[in-house]
């Protein structure tokens, strides 16, 4: 009988014939009606086919329908697969109702088994236990007397009592790992079903299972449940109810094995309850042996349904679903519950077709795999005929393997042999102990069993030999290991063909006494005595105490995997407790040692352990797991100590006894079983074997898995057997295959880590074809291959083969040494191609870390690498991916070449060859410099002196000095005396050797003897007879001027002299600053005789850093070698001199010009210098190059006065450079540079100050004579400066404001009866005045320019603002190139090509500060002493290459600080920001547009209008779009192309720009993100910074008044002043900000003053020496009365002094302020100054200043929070300022607390709110809304007033506590208060 299942899947099969079929009648239908062509036979007998297989399946349908009792209806016939769908629908449906009560059967049959194996670990006879299993057997009871009806429900309270039972279950199993709702809601069900003792029990883990061997499915408690389930049988001859499963898991319903309705040899079903079966004995014959040998043609071997052809599947499915039920069972027996029976017919194989490539039976395993190599076979039949082959050669390994490709890949397909069963025939023949590694891998393989894989419905063949394999993989476990649950499998097996004696043994082991306890060979010895029992133990105790000394004291590699070992070894610690255990030797121990084995039996469970104890108990939080090596190690040491544990559960087992006696005698007669069954089996087996040697390769391969497995376990129990007493590794009997062929395999266990795929098969059967199954051969290919972990797996295999691996290991070690340095090579390699590409612009910045942080993994694991190949593979990748972008981005600037210029031009090919090379930034700086109009730069041919005296000269001199003891040469004397008559001379020639002096003549000469005469007369006294004079006569004909010395040190061949000259200033001088501007004029000369070593030379030296510039005056000479040895790298520490010797003093005497600057060309390239200057603003005139223009429209007296440009691009740079150039006091020319930044101006300081600092430079340039009184008055200055021009026609001052943003921004507000400008129209004023003689300039970033287009500036007309941008206009761009070469060059170092200085150049954007960076990294990168980058006999000169320049380029440093300059100058507006991504980001998609065409102002207004409208809106914006657009063409960020059609377009400066943008997503993700404008500056609304003393304390605290209030008291008037705040508007700030703004004309009235006191400072102030303002102050902690201000009143009321002026400031709190207002007109004579919350714009500004990144909304929502009040703000800054970017959560947090009752009372009393106006108040609050002054007297009690409200009213008002509001008589509470008061307990 077929099931539904099978009826439909041939269902299928026939729905896929029948649409084939369609195809083909379709076709013939055209071919009758086109070609009247007669259709073929075999379509014909498709459709007689098809008709019969319909026939047959219809036919199925009934006899499946009556079988099972179906209640459906099944119509005679039918011709449609529709109907038969229809009739499954309703069957299937019919069948889920019958087995509605069964399934919920098989569940309870599955809790109640486990239930009652329950035990108490203490008490067998635990009374609440008992009682629950007790009830589960009635229960059970019950179950089994209840029919199975159709569709019936299940009876009354079943569900709820099996839900009690699993409640019990579950506590007692789970208990630990379950959550705390899940835990109380059991035990809650437990103690309400059962007992409160049962829940106690069950949690604290009393509870446990029975041992884990299975009996046959006989409960171990109560026979009552071997009644469970049905015993089917299973076409495997397996009886379906003894099939058992290890204790954790759940047993398999008998529901899910399968019945066989074609049984092949026939398992007779019990007639008991019992799983033991008794053969059939009538079906021995050999009648049956030979129907079975007939079924199987010619040499196939038998396959399974799925390898038949179509044609024999259509046969076969016609004859199973014919073929009825067997209903002859013998009388007596027990019906199981539809069990199919074979039919009484024999049944006949049907005759199989070898399907091409088919497997004859002489084929070996090689000839197999070859095929299969050759024909690339892959189809699971094959693969399995290739498994039973190798099961037939005995290479179990690879077959097991091969079942793991299968499992993998064909995972649907079956029968199959499982790869569990392969793996269990080779780990069943080791296994010596039940819990053992073995043991449990066995236990797993045999859970998986399930006979819908195993066996087939067709194929007795295909059974049989399962049977043999299952037999074969089974016994040895079944005696040995019986915990594997092999025992229940056995048992079940049932042979009738020829295999009597193989199935007598297998039953009698069934029926063998005690079958559960294991069976070892150690039993089979003679019985121990007590004292060979007590020797064993104490020898392990021994070893286990010396294993544990030596585990304490041991180290890991890994310091992290140390720390943990450690811990565990500890007393009490997880390897403590073991070793523990061990030498306690407590047989009550034995659970708990069983448990400890469980606990750390797998490498999964031991990693999980190092885990827990390095992250949760030591609490290791940083670095990575520990892994690898480290972790391998404790594996390693955790199996050592567990096999020691092992050995001793063993002892603990054969412990001296009765019960150990009873074992002993037991295992005896095993013995004897063993010695009877022995020869019968294995001749039985034998015989089996020879009668299929030519039938079937499957029967053949199992018959001697089978035999050969009996005789292992015969051998295993033979008395002269003497067991080693150890397990082999698990992985080295599995897993050896594995170590021939490549592939990831787990460091532990050798799994292979990836799924089995065609690759690995192919490798497997690589192996088999060549029978190459060698180590050597296989470590040979895994060195090749570079997998040293594979090479580490078989050296452990050896060592477990007790293999001798000194060698291998000698071998591996070098291939690994070697491997490693290959992969630092390629990681160094492909690090520098990284850096290169991000150099050439082939990488951006994003994507270089990406790729950087892949190869920095691999360098930071190398030394923990074993595997290389994959990572040289992913290098590779990286190096494909770069070529990639290299070959995408040159063929864009390709094509953008050809596009724009002809081939013709002499720049093509120029530019072409600077693409070949791949520098991608020249190559697109080329292109546009030719656009634009401008020529690309060519050598350089100006003479280069160093090489003209090095290579030229030098030899010649030498030669001739050598000389200098040759009688007929002229002396040194003679030889000055003729130079100076040649000097008056003019007709003569002279030549001093190889020297023409001809043309040096008059001065020059006469210079040239000085020097001879001076420096041999130096050489010839020598040391002792030194005179500074000559010295100094040297140096002044050298070029020094006013040359003095004094002797530092004298020595006995050196001296050392101090020299001052005249400082050099002057690039055309001396070309590095270092003895340039910066020696100052001072220089330390060593002057050396005797000719000492250049060690020597070094040592004299001695240190140079932080001294004055040294030059060596080496009175001999210096051979090429020897002067190339003072700059060699192996010198060590860097030092700084330069030396002059007879050669050099001799060259330098043929100069037609200056001598100085050759001097230092030719001495320079032999020291160590960096004349760059990499520090922004202070540039030394040495490496200022450009920027010509500009410094003469400074200077110039009708220039600008303007300079704007970004961040760090020279601006300070060129204003120090004209003060330098400019200032000259004795030519009357004074320059003054103040950088109002650092002076606080607009920040901490009023912009009033702006006349003392003013007036301090001129004092000090004495302008103002220094006694002259101090006053910071404009007028007075203005006197000053015209009084002190006048005195001389020629003098002139030059003032340069530098950082004037804020200045000028906070000067163009209209203050009170005055315009804008006031400051600046007075610095004006001066200049009209003086006719321009005084010259004011102000430098700052864009906001300066702006400035001037505002129609109110008075210096509007003087002059356009100059833009500090790059090196490009006005000549700069060859200014830039010298920048980049000259100083280089003078140091010795030559660029290869022009191109690498325009490399520079472009990638520094022409910015001078970048350019000067570059070089400097440039220099820092190519005499770093640790790396040789010139040959140092060939240099200097230095030749700098491509390579030289990327590998500076690769500091990561350098390439942020050029991205920062560029993003810097961007941010100095928003809207710049969004302008440039913008354009970038369609550049992106269209570069020839974006680069050469550019974009018209409308597009670009669209465009940024959709990224950000609001930046960009009439009333937002200050300034048009195309002034934007051209000040950021001046800054170097965007470029104007000229355009056709008369419209202006503007394009980002170059490509390379694109590149420091960022790639795509940073460019959307900059487009996208919030922005804001930068808040205007409004006096009114500004507060500054504290900058007095402690004002590192609080950086956050700002002026609790505002730069206009403030302003105040800096008129020049007299005047009283009130001010009103409270604490939580800064009151007690009030006093220290005010005395830092107006230190020393402070004066307070100190706490406790009374009246008089304060009277006579009063009277004092006017007498002070002081013209401006004095402040005299009181604050709130005095008592200061009405009397007080009255008399401060008429005080100043009295002063008549235009030049002194008095402020006096009382101060009130709230408190102070209403008493005040109560009927006092004293308010209306002072100037009431209000303290209240910061507007909009100073909160924005604050939080930019404090670090907060925030958008308008978050402004907003602080403000709500805060209430923009001061203190309020100061509380969120507490909370936040360390965590910035978690400020929303401090916020929120915040807001909660100010609802809390006690923090809203604390921040009430910070308003000091007097009682009388807190009762208005608080009615306020509680109404929480608007309301005039009738509604709130209204609400107040009978005695108040209006007046009294109207008071309140006022005074909240003045704090702005209470506003009115717009157009109305109504007032509302400040919305802060409102929420404090609200939820306050205060109570007034």
């Amino acid at each position: 009988m077929k099931s539904i299942r099978e009826l439909r899947h041939i269902m299928q099969q026939l729905g896929q014939d029948l649409d084939a079929l369609a195809h083909h009648l379709t076709a013939a239908a055209g071919q009758i009606q086109e070609q009247r062509v007669i259709p073929s036979k075999e379509l014909d007998a498709s459709l007689s086919r098809s008709r019969a297989r319909m026939t047959a399946l219809w036919k199925a349908l009934r006899v499946t329908a009556e079988g099972g009792s179906l209640e459906v209806t099944i119509p005679d016939d039918t011709s449609s697969l529709a109907d038969v769908e229809r009739i499954l629908d309703r069957m299937e449906a019919e069948e889920k109702k019958r087995n509605r009560l069964t399934e919920f059967k098989n569940q309870a049959y599955e809790t109640l088994s486990i239930l009652l194996r329950l035990r108490h670990r203490d008490n067998l006879d635990f009374p609440a236990l008992a009682d629950c299993q007790e009830a589960a057997r009635a229960f059970l009871q019950e179950l089994q007397s209840s029919p199975i009806q159709n569709g019936g429900s299940i009876p009354g309270d079943w569900e709820k009592r099996l839900g009690d039972f699993t409640a019990v279950v579950r506590l007692a199993k789970d208990g630990q790992g379950l959550s705390e709702e899940e835990c109380e809601a059991l035990s809650r069900r437990v103690a309400d079903a059962f007992s409160n003792k049962l829940v106690m029990a069950a949690l604290l883990g009393r509870i446990t299972s029975f041992p884990k061997e299975i009996h046959a499915g006989v409960d171990p408690i109560s026979p009552g449940l071997s009644e469970i389930g049905t015993d089917a049988v299973s076409p495997s001859g397996i009886s379906t109810s003894s099939v058992s499963h290890p204790e954790d898991s759940e047993p398999q319903s008998p529901a899910l094995l399968k019945p066989d309705s074609t049984a092949d040899f026939i398992l007779e079903p019990p007639t008991t309850g019992q799983a033991s079966i008794q053969p059939n004995e009538t079906d021995t014959t050999e009648e049956h042996d030979q129907s079975m040998v007939q079924g199987i043609t010619g040499d196939s071997t038998s396959r399974p349904e799925a390898t038949k052809s179509v044609k024999e599947k259509e046969e076969i499915t016609a004859i199973s679903v014919s073929t009825g039920l067997d209903s002859a069972i013998s009388a007596g027996e027990i019906q199981p519950p539809v069990v199919p029976r074979e039919a009484e017919q024999p049944y006949h194989e049907p005759d199989f077709d070898l399907p091409p490539g088919g497997w004859p039976l002489h084929m070996t395993g090689a000839e197999m795999a070859s095929r299969f190599l050759e024909t690339g076979i892959d189809d699971p039949r094959d693969i399995q005929e290739q498994i039973w082959q190798l099961l037939l050669e005995s290479r179990l390994d690879f077959a097991y393997h091969l079942g793991r490709f299968l499992d993998d890949q064909h995972l649907d397909y079956h029968p199959r042999i499982p790869s569990w069963l392969l793996r269990n025939l080779i780990l069943g023949n080791y296994v010596l102990y039940h819990n053992s590694d073995i043991a449990a891998q066995l236990r797993e393989g045999f859970f998986q069993f399930n006979p819908d894989i195993c066996f087939s419905d067709i194929d007795p063949v295909w059974n049989q030999a399962v049977r043999l394999l299952l037999t074969a993989a089974s016994v040895r476990p079944a005696i040995v290991a019986p915990s594997t649950g092999a025992a229940v499998i056995l048992r079940d097996i049932h042979f009738k063909d020829g295999l009597n004696e193989l199935y007598k043994f297998i039953n009698a082991l069934a029926s063998f006494p005690d079958q559960g306890i294991p069976i070892s060979p150690e039993y089979l010895e003679s019985v121990r005595t007590g004292s060979a029992w007590e020797d064993s133990i104490r020898t392990l105790q021994e070893e286990a105490q010396i294993w544990y000394q030596h585990a304490k004291n041991a180290t890991i590699k890994y310091q992290a995997a140390t720390r943990v070992w450690e811990h565990w070894t500890k007393p009490g610690n997880m390897i403590h407790q073991a070793i523990d255990m061990i030498l306690r030797n407590d047989p009550n121990d034995v659970p708990e040692a069983k448990n400890w084995m469980d606990q750390y039996s797998t490498s999964q469970a031991i990693d999980q352990a190092v885990k827990r104890t390095d992250r949760k108990i030591i609490k290791r939080n940083s670095g990575q797991d520990i892994h690898a090596g480290a972790l391998e190690n404790i594996r390693s040491k955790v199996k050592e100590i567990r096999d020691l544990l092992s050995r001793w559960i063993r002892l603990q087992e054969q412990r001296p006894g009765p019960a150990h006696d009873y074992r002993v005698r037991q295992a005896q007669r095993f013995q004897d079983l063993i010695r009877q069954s022995r020869v019968p089996i294995l001749q039985e087996l034998r015989l089996f074997q020879e009668r299929y040697q030519v039938a079937s390769r499957s029967l053949r391969a199992a018959g001697q898995v089978c035999r050969s497995a009996f005789e292992n376990l015969f051998s295993l129990f033979d008395p002269t057997h003497r067991s080693e007493g150890k397990e082999p590794p698990v992985r080295n009997l599995l897993n050896y295959p594995l170590l021939l062929i490549p592939g990831r395999n787990d460091p532990d266990t050798w799994e292979r880590t990836e799924r089995y795929d065609k690759e690995c098969l192919r490798e497997f059967l690589v192996r088999v074809a060549q029978e190459d199954f060698a180590l050597e051969t296989a470590f040979a290919r895994h060195c090749e291959s570079r997998d040293h972990e594979a090479t580490g797996h078989l050296l452990q295999y050896l060592n477990g083969q007790q293999k001798e691996v000194s060698e291998w290991e000698r071998k591996r070690e070098e291939h690994l040494t070697e491997c490693r340095k290959a992969l630092a090579r390629d990681v160094e390699s492909t690090t520098l191609d990284v850096e290169n590409a991000v150099a050439l612009g082939f990488v951006p910045e994003a994507d270089r870390l990406k790729l950087l942080g892949e190869i920095q993994s691999i360098e930071q694991n190398l030394n923990d690498i074993l595997s290389f190949s994959p990572h040289h593979q992913q290098l590779e990748e990286i190096r494909k991916e770069i070529r990639e972008k290299r070959n995408h981005h040159i063929d864009l600037v390709r094509t953008r070449l050809n596009e724009k210029l002809d081939r013709n031009a002499p720049a093509f090919s120029r530019i072409e060859q600077v693409i070949q090379t791949g520098d991608v930034y020249t190559a697109n700086e080329y292109i546009q410099m030719i656009l634009d109009g401008h020529e690309l730069p060519e050598p350089d041919d100006s003479r280069d002196i160093f090489e003209e005296f090095f290579f030229d000269k030098r030899p010649p001199i030498e030669a001739y000095l050598e000389s200098e003891h040759d009688k007929n040469r002229p002396t040194w004397s003679q030889i000055a005396a003729g130079l100076k008559n040649h000097a008056s001379n003019l007709r003569n020639t002279f030549r001093l050797g190889p020297i023409d002096l001809t043309h040096i003549r008059g001065p020059q000469a006469r210079s040239a003897a000085e020097m001879i005469e001076n420096w041999f007369t130096l050489k010839r006294l020598r040391a002792d007879r030194f005179e500074p004079r000559y010295l100094n006569a040297f140096l002044e004909a050298l070029g020094f001027h006013e040359v003095t010395s004094s002797i530092l040190l004298r020595g006995s061949k050196s001296h050392w002299v101090n020299v001052r000259t005249r400082p050099i200033e002057d690039r055309a001088l001396c070309p590095v600053p270092q003895y340039g501007s910066l020696a100052r004029g001072v220089y330390r000369f060593l002057l050396l005789w005797d000719r000492p070593i250049e060690d020597a030379i070094y040592s004299e030296v001695g240190e140079t850093a932080g001294a004055a510039p040294v030059i060596v005056a080496h009175f001999g000479r210096l051979t090429e070698k020897r002067r190339r040895d003072l700059i060699s790298p192996t010198r060590g520490q860097p030092r700084s001199f330069l030396v002059l010797d007879d050669t050099l003093v001799l060259f330098l005497c043929g100069e037609k010009q200056m001598r100085l600057p050759s001097f230092f060309a030719c001495t320079l390239p032999f020291t160590f210098l960096n004349p760059y200057s990499t520090t922004a603003g202070l540039v030394p005139p040495e490496v200022f190059f450009g920027r010509s223009h500009e410094r003469n429209k400074i200077m110039d007296p009708l220039g600008s006065c303007f300079i704007y440009g970004g961040r760090q691009l020279g601006k300070t740079a060129l204003l120090r450079d004209v003060e330098r150039r400019f200032h000259n006091p004795r030519e009357g020319r004074i320059a003054i540079y103040i950088d109002l930044k650092t002076k606080g101006l607009g920040l901490d300081r009023h912009i009033n100050d702006i006349w003392k600092l003013i007036e301090e430079e001129f004092r000090r340039h004495r302008i103002i004579p220094p006694q002259a009184r101090p006053i910071a008055d404009p007028s007075h200055l203005g006197r000053a400066v015209q009084e002190w021009l006048a005195k001389d026609s020629q003098r002139r001052i030059l003032l340069m404001l530098d950082e004037a943003d804020r200045f000028l921004t906070s000067d163009s507000h209209a203050e009170k009866n005055q315009e804008g400008f006031v400051r600046t129209s007075r610095l004006k004023g001066w200049m009209d005045d003086t006719g321009r003689r005084f010259k004011v300039v102000f430098a700052g970033l864009h906001n300066v320019q702006r400035t001037t287009r505002l129609s109110n500036h008075p210096l509007a007309q003087y002059g356009a603002p100059i833009c500090i941008g790059p090196l490009l206009n006005n000549g700069d761009m060859r200014e830039a190139q010298a920048l980049a070469e000259t100083p280089l060059r003078m140091c010795g170092y030559r660029m290869e090509t022009k191109d690498l200085t325009m490399r520079i150049l472009s990638q520094t954007n022409f910015y001078p500060s970048l350019i000067q960076l570059y070089c400097s990294q440039l220099l820092q990168h190519v005499s770093d002493p640790h790396t040789r980058k010139f040959d140092p006999a060939q240099s200097p000169p230095f030749r700098l290459n491509s390579h030289h320049v990327e590998g500076a380029y690769r500091s990561q440093d350098l390439r942020k600080a050029i991205r920062d300059r560029f993003i810097w100058t961007l941010q100095l507006d928003p809207r710049y920001e969004v302008i440039a991504y913008a354009i970038a980001y369609n550049c992106l998609e269209n570069p020839e547009q974006g680069i050469s065409q550019g974009y018209t102002i409308s597009w670009i207004e669209k465009q940024v209008q959709d990224w950000w409208p609001q930046g960009f809106e009439s009333r937002h914006s200050d300034i048009p779009l195309d002034a934007l657009l051209a000040e950021m063409t001046g800054l170097g960020i965007l470029r104007e192309v000229p355009s056709e059609d008369g419209l202006r377009h503007y394009a980002l400066r170059s490509p390379n720009v694109t590149q420091l943008l960022g790639t795509r997503e940073e460019i959307e993700t900059e487009l996208l993100r919030p922005r804001q404008l930068e808040p205007p500056y409004v006096a009114a609304a500004f507060r500054s910074a504290y900058r007095g003393q402690n004002a590192s304390v609080n950086p956050a605290k700002r002026n609790p008044l505002t730069a206009q209030q403030e302003e105040e008291f800096r008129q020049a008037r007299n005047g009283v002043f009130l001010i009103a705040g409270s604490l939580v508007t800064g009151l007690e700030d009030l006093s220290s900000f005010l005395e830092c703004g107006f230190s020393p004309y402070f004066s307070d009235v100190k706490r406790g003053s009374q009246f008089p006191d304060f009277q006579k400072k009063l009277s004092d102030l006017p007498n002070k020496d002081h013209e401006g303002n004095t402040l005299l102050f009181a604050g709130p902690e005095c008592s200061w009365t009405e009397e007080w201000i009255q008399a401060a009143i008429e005080k100043v009321n009295r002063l008549k002094s235009h030049r002194k002026f008095i402020q006096v400031v009382f101060t009130a709190d709230p408190a102070r302020l209403w008493d005040l207002l109560a009927g006092s007109s004293i308010l209306e004579h002072v100037n009431l100054i209000s303290l209240s919350p910061w507007h909009e714009s100073m909160l924005r500004r604050w939080l930019d200043d404090c670090g907060y990144q925030t958008t308008p909304e978050d402004c907003r929502l602080i403000a709500q929070v805060t209430g923009s009040w001061p203190g309020l703000l100061l509380e969120f800054h507490k909370h936040t300022h360390m965590n910035a970017h978690t400020w929303k959560q401090n916020l929120l947090e915040l807001e909660k607390e100010l609802q809390q009752p006690a923090t809203a009372a604390r921040w009430v009393s910070h308003f000091s709110i007097p009682p009388e106006p807190w009762r208005v108040l608080k009615i306020m609050a509680d109404l929480n809304e608007s309301a005039t002054i009738e509604d709130l007297t209204a609400l107040l009690d009978e005695e108040s007033s209006e007046a009294h409200v109207e008071r309140v009213m006022e005074w909240g008002q003045i704090l702005s506590y209470v506003a009115r509001t717009p157009g109305g008589g109504q007032y509302r509470l400040d919305s802060l208060l409102q929420t404090l008061l609200n939820a306050s307990d205060h109570l007034g």
